[in-house]
């Protein structure tokens, strides 16, 4: 007996010995910590309906495919509609069904030289009308449709009969921000466009990307460019039996980085862009080429179940829309012309000079100055000009960065293309600093604004054209 206790206490203390240099001496016990009791809670049930991307996207496809499904009589207010077009019809009925905030426009289109013997004012309301039957035959609520009428151009060929898919324009309506975006539709259309003509051979990495999908490219960079909160998810197809020429990696992948990359490149942030690959088997043709279907892209969507981060979004695009407007200035374009024609003179100028064999004269500093017009925002104090709605859109930041005080604004400047880089760096800054004005003279607090340029490198829409170049002359706000 007593040697069976001091077996014991000979085990207690070689456990005590074991622990305590364990423990203390070498410091490698993890302390017990108590298990945290989880607080869940519920977010506040939005106002904003939550549409799927994936339906979105779907309930688009079918709206492009009913375009084209459609066909008209010059001076005859029936419809022609194809054999497919029942199957749109389904799909875009069952999206209003089952989304019933979602309006659907429907806009049926005339020319100036048609006979009208309908009953209605013009036979683009007589054939939208047509339009709404079929929709209401569906189980679709009369309320969610809206009609109206406009005037095309080029619509009928010789015979009369219509030349192209704008006879019917559909387009989807509601408070819910990716269907309220007014070019929304062109931003899905580009990313059908480039699901359809991307091409991709057997064991390529890298896909085929003509003109026009180039230009669907652009025409999706420019919309990620609009919605700074939106993303974008590439899928693309692969075989098993594909060899991607490195061990252990899918040459689906590869195949969606290699167009991840040609968005980047453009200059969406990488961290914007998604990349996925999926195996298939029957993706190519007899060719070797693949078929539509195999690359898949689709917009991602913020999460609208967090009502601070909406409140944010929803500033942030109204305040946006205002400060474009006040801090830009009708002359804008005729004064970069200017300049640009300016530098041309001067290196006309040093051209003869250099081939005549002579120095150009030193120009001074206060010339250069004048040769560069500088467009400045001249907001003086007596000189604010605050509208309304930026008054309204300004008090509501106010309260926001009251209620959430570790939250900060960036103010971000952006140009069209014209004229050289670093001017346009500068023009973005000055625009930046007078809507950073415009806001403390409106009451927010200095310390809460950051200013910043990006000049022309993020355009948000085609700087070929003058109106795409006047809308690239905007301010830009991130709430932080």
């Amino acid at each position: 007996m007593r040697n069976f206790i001091s077996f014991l206490l000979l085990l207690l203390w070689l456990s005590f010995g074991a622990w305590f240099f364990t423990c203390q001496v070498m410091n490698l016990c993890v302390e017990a910590k108590p298990v945290p009791v989880k607080t869940v809670i519920k977010a506040p049930p939005s106002k904003v309906e939550i549409i799927d991307p994936k339906a979105l996207k779907k309930a688009y496809n079918s709206v492009f495919t009913a375009e084209e499904d459609l066909t008209l009589q010059k001076s005859k207010e029936e419809v022609i509609f194809s054999e497919s077009f029942p199957a749109s019809l389904d799909q875009i009925a069952f999206f209003l069904k089952k989304h019933t905030k979602t309006r659907l426009t429907i806009t049926g289109n005339y020319a100036k030289d048609e006979v009208n013997e309908s009953a209605f004012p013009d036979l683009g309301i007589a054939r939208a009308e047509q339009i709404k039957a079929q929709f209401e035959a569906k189980g679709v609520n009369a309320q969610q449709l809206i009609l109206q009428s406009s005037v095309g151009e080029g619509l009928f060929d010789e015979n009369g009969r219509s030349s192209n898919n704008d006879v019917i324009d559909f387009r989807f309506s509601e408070n819910y921000e990716e269907l309220n975006e007014t070019d929304v539709k062109a931003a899905f259309k580009a990313l059908r466009k480039v699901q359809k003509e991307a091409i991709f051979s057997r064991n390529d990495k890298e896909i085929a990307i003509n003109e026009r999908v180039d230009k669907a490219i652009d025409d999706i960079v420019f919309y990620l460019n609009r919605n700074k909160d939106q993303g974008l998810d590439i899928e693309i197809d692969y075989e098993d039996k594909e060899d991607s020429g490195l061990e252990g990696q899918d040459i689906g992948l590869l195949r969606a980085y290699f167009l991840k990359k040609k968005y980047i490149d453009k200059g969406i942030l990488k961290d914007k862009i998604t990349i996925a690959s999926n195996k298939d088997f029957g993706i190519f043709d007899a060719n070797n080429k693949a078929k539509v279907g195999a690359i898949r892209l689709n917009f991602i969507f913020p999460d609208k179940t967090d009502e601070s981060k909406l409140i944010e979004m929803q500033l942030e695009k109204a305040l946006e829309k205002e400060l474009s407007n006040q801090t830009l200035l009708a002359n804008e374009e005729n004064l970069k012309n200017e300049n640009i024609q300016e530098k041309k003179k001067e290196a006309k100028e040093e051209k003869q000079y250099a081939d005549a064999g002579k120095t150009p004269p030193s120009k001074s500093t206060a010339s250069d100055s004048k040769k560069q017009k500088e467009i400045t925002f001249g907001f003086g104090s007596d000189q604010i000009s605050v509208s309304s709605n930026l008054q309204k859109y300004v008090n509501e930041l106010k309260a926001f960065l009251a209620k959430y005080p570790d939250k900060s604004v960036t103010i971000i400047g952006h140009t069209c293309n014209l004229g050289e880089e670093q001017f346009n760096l500068k023009l973005g800054q000055n625009r930046a600093e007078a809507a950073k004005k415009l806001l403390t003279e409106s009451g927010i607090y200095s310390s809460k604004l950051v200013v910043k340029s990006k000049g022309e490198y993020v355009p948000a829409y085609d700087n070929t054209t003058r109106e795409g170049r006047a809308k690239n002359r905007r301010v830009e706000i991130d709430i932080h």
